[in-house]
């Protein structure tokens, strides 16, 4: 989250968008890994249907968030419970379709997110057009602002 992509339609303030190209080359399970250059507070995010919907069955249906876990792999999804886990419909995909909000109290110091789509509606691969997150910066005490006492 980019505090300089205000956006003042955004629910909180700030916006980031990632417009993903290419979608899973393998099979339906994909990982997508977003780093911050500071900690976040993230309430909401965004998933949009990729191509304009042409091809449903590459919709992702099933996705799980990881906060803070870096260099997450297919073999570490297994091993690690999700901080969140969401169900999507093919209207949670459509572009007017609102954010879905997270759990607010697991999402106040984020550095990174991993997204791991785990099954889509039954294509051979799986494909987003977009993906948006609202939130905010968490405001960070800068200790060389410190003078000290005595």
């Amino acid at each position: 989250v980019d505090p300089s992509d205000e956006d003042d339609d955004a629910p909180g303030g700030t916006e980031h968008t990632h417009h993903p190209t290419d979608g899973s080359d393998a099979d339906e399970q994909l990982i997508l890994h977003v780093e911050f250059q500071e900690f976040v507070k993230v309430h909401s995010v965004k998933f949009t249907e990729f191509n304009s919907g042409r091809d449903p069955s590459e919709s992702p249906t099933l996705i799980k968030l990881y906060i803070n876990r870096c260099n997450m792999g297919f073999e570490d999804v297994e091993d690690v419970d999700p901080t969140q886990v969401i169900e999507l419909t093919a209207a949670d995909l459509k572009e007017d379709a609102d954010p879905i909000k997270l759990q607010f109290v697991k999402f106040q110091r984020v550095r990174s997110i991993t997204f791991f789509v785990e099954e889509n509606d039954g294509g051979d691969v799986s494909a987003m057009g977009g993906l948006k997150l609202f939130g905010r910066t968490v405001a960070t005490t800068n200790m060389k602002d410190f003078k000290a006492q005595g």
